[in-house]
């Protein structure tokens, strides 16, 4: 099952131009670890609690955006999902993603800010809503997870590889419109933290 296919839509675009190779990214039970050599991030690891719920690969043909050059893209992809059911339960997602035909990623330009991990620059975006609506398949969601979440999404590239992070946290319907700024920068120092980033 391709839990992951969303995820590429939701955050980034592509255009027209040579390729590269590289060793793949994978996920490495020995280590409980995602290790995506050459990626913005290149290592991350399973958090403490967590469980591996879904991982995921997969290599797909997909057109150009619009600001590109008629034609193609082949894209591979591979993917983990963790979830626990601690605290307020949560899910975890990194997803790296490699064109290997005539492509490059060009940067979001819908976030809602960045910050630099050395000379990578890490977008990020927040959202809310209903839980399962956050995920990338409904089977990831920990048991008795809350009806609604928040979540922050994490992209960054460099031109033909790209990587992203999703931290999603259940929140009460109740509480979920009282989320403010200061509840959004916790979530987004918290998952920072998760993905091994300062």
């Amino acid at each position: 099952m391709k839990y992951f296919a969303g995820i590429a839509i939701s955050f980034g675009l592509f255009s027209g131009c040579a390729a590269l190779q590289s060793e793949p990214a994978h996920y490495d039970n020995k280590q409980n670890a995602f290790l995506a050599p050459g990626f913005p991030m290149e290592r991350v690891n399973k958090p403490e609690g967590f469980n591996v719920v879904a991982i995921d690969s997969s290599s797909e043909v997909k057109d150009y955006t619009a600001t590109a050059e008629d034609g193609q893209a082949n894209e591979n992809m591979q993917a983990v999902a963790w979830n626990t059911t601690e605290d307020n339960t949560a899910v975890m997602t990194v997803a790296a993603f490699k064109l290997t035909i005539g492509s490059r990623y060009l940067e979001e330009t819908d976030t809602d800010g960045y910050t630099f991990q050395g000379r990578h620059k890490i977008q990020y975006k927040f959202s809310d809503g209903r839980f399962q609506d956050l995920v990338p398949d409904t089977s990831m969601l920990p048991h008795l997870a809350p009806d609604c979440a928040i979540s922050i999404t994490l992209g960054s590239n460099n031109e033909r590889k790209r990587i992203v992070g999703t931290y999603v946290e259940g929140v009460t319907c109740y509480d979920l419109p009282l989320i403010n700024d200061y509840h959004r920068e916790q979530l987004r120092q918290k998952a920072f933290r998760l993905f091994g980033l300062k």
